[in-house]
């Protein structure tokens, strides 16, 4: 029997019964079930791995759900996001349709956690780990207990003003200390453990710093340091730029720039040591140093307070040309930006005023604004945050929106939530999976499950 017709012989809400005769015998190849059931419902294929135990590998599969995925939800590849996710396509495939109709609804179960004595300054959230950090220096990192819920698992201070990074896997904690980074490590008994205390040789302020998975970059005042993990786990520095004061190393590239708006490129060579490769003096330079640095589907994107945008393209030959200007301020010079994210095809820009700038690359390559979003909070918006085609914006006004991408690629209001027991500024925001997690001002941080209905 051919596959096509194979696949057709089925119940009238459920996989071929012709699976469930032959596949244990293996009278049917792999291939051709994986083909069989790659044209099934995500319910049929649910209810199917607790019935017939020899689908379940094929059923779990990371790229059968992917194949999946992209037959459903073709519109939202570009902005899915699966790095942090244990099966990131059946997990990807499964939220959106649940999560999009609670929010909707605005149905949720508002958790609070143990909340801070300060404002906290900055938030890093998975699945399994929350992290805050507050004014006092203080930082509280909470893990997932059997039961489902967060409970406080480890403080650590001093903490500079509150700021800290984690890396994107969440196994490594850095802030600032002085003039120096502590780094901390997570072991096996889920805490965060110091292992280097005094990571920075120039000693002077630290402005900037950024942890990949395996560099680190710091920057002063004076100069950028960059920091290669080395075997052992620990960050030595590889590479020292004298004047930069704003670097970022991405795939095989490192990127700086320096007061006087040079925008320097390096690129690794085949030992790994970075090389350079193009320098850039821009011509229409921004009053403000550059605050953002970020590299996205081959566009380098430097943004600074004033709302001035540099975007540098990256050729089919692997040199970057440009850079092109964009000005999301406007003529009022008051109209600040106070928080920039880059994701995928997007540029999102929140202002002090409130206003809400989005700006897409279109086929040419080109950004492009989208519709005018000026009033999309009272007051400034104080966080952003991307979870898939989702974006989440925090304002001072003490509200949260959250807006959804539509197949046409321009972002729509779905829904705004304002604590009913909490009138005050919101200070971070992070959106994963079914739940959202929210910093306030107070010290307050709670959490909005939307998989979960109001007690």
């Amino acid at each position: 029997m051919s596959t096509k017709a194979l696949s057709q012989v089925s119940l009238k809400d459920g996989i071929s019964p012709l699976l469930f005769q032959q596949f244990p015998n293996q009278s049917l190849p792999p291939e051709l079930v994986f083909e069989v059931i790659s044209h099934s419902k995500k319910e049929d294929l649910f209810h199917a791995s607790l019935v017939c135990r020899d689908l379940v590998s094929l059923i779990d599969d990371s790229y059968l759900w992917k194949q999946l995925f992209a037959r459903d939800f073709p519109e939202r590849l570009p902005t899915a996001s699966v790095a942090d996710l244990p099966n990131p396509w059946k997990e990807l495939y499964r939220a959106p349709i649940v999560t999009r109709a609670n929010i909707k609804k605005k149905e949720a179960q508002v958790t609070p956690l143990a909340g801070h004595a300060e404002r906290v300054a900055s938030m890093s959230c998975s699945g399994s780990l929350v992290l805050t950090g507050d004014e006092t220096g203080m930082i509280i990192v909470r893990a997932k207990n059997v039961t489902g819920n967060f409970e406080d698992l480890q403080t650590i201070q001093p903490c500079k003003e509150g700021v800290f990074q984690t890396s994107p896997e969440q196994d490594y904690l850095v802030f600032q200390h002085e003039n120096s980074l502590k780094v901390y490590r997570r072991a096996e008994s889920g805490k965060f453990e110091e292992i280097q205390k005094s990571l920075n040789v120039d000693g002077t302020e630290i402005i900037q710093y950024k942890i990949g998975t395996s560099f680190l970059s710091v920057s002063t005042r004076q100069n950028s340091m960059i920091y290669r993990k080395g075997t052992d786990g620990l960050f030595q520095e590889c590479k020292r730029l004298d004047g930069y004061h704003l670097a970022l190393v991405s795939g095989d590239y490192l990127f700086a720039a320096s007061g006087d708006q040079t925008v320097q490129m390096w690129k690794k060579d085949a030992r790994g040591e970075f090389q350079e490769h193009q320098s850039y003096l821009n011509a229409n330079p921004s009053s403000a140093l550059p605050s953002w640095i970020f590299f996205e589907n081959g566009h380098l994107i430097l943004a600074s307070i004033d709302g001035k945008i540099r975007i540098f393209k990256q050729e089919k030959n692997g040199l970057f040309s440009g850079p092109t200007n964009h000005d999301v301020a406007g003529e009022n010079f008051m109209n600040l930006m106070s928080s920039f994210e880059a994701e995928g095809d997007y540029l999102f820009a929140g202002m002090h005023t409130g206003a809400l700038v989005i700006l897409k690359k279109m086929d040419s390559g080109a950004f492009q604004p989208q519709p005018d979003l000026e009033k999309a909070h009272d007051y400034q918006i104080s966080a952003l945050s991307i979870n898939e085609n989702y974006l989440v914006t925090g304002s001072i006004d003490g509200t949260v929106k959250i807006w959804e991408q539509e197949k046409t690629g321009t972002y729509s209001l779905l829904q705004t939530f304002a604590d009913p027991e909490l009138d005050e500024a919101v200070t971070n925001v992070s959106m994963k999976g079914s739940k959202l997690f929210i910093s306030y001002l107070s010290g307050a941080v709670k959490i909005w499950d939307f998989l979960s209905k109001k007690k």
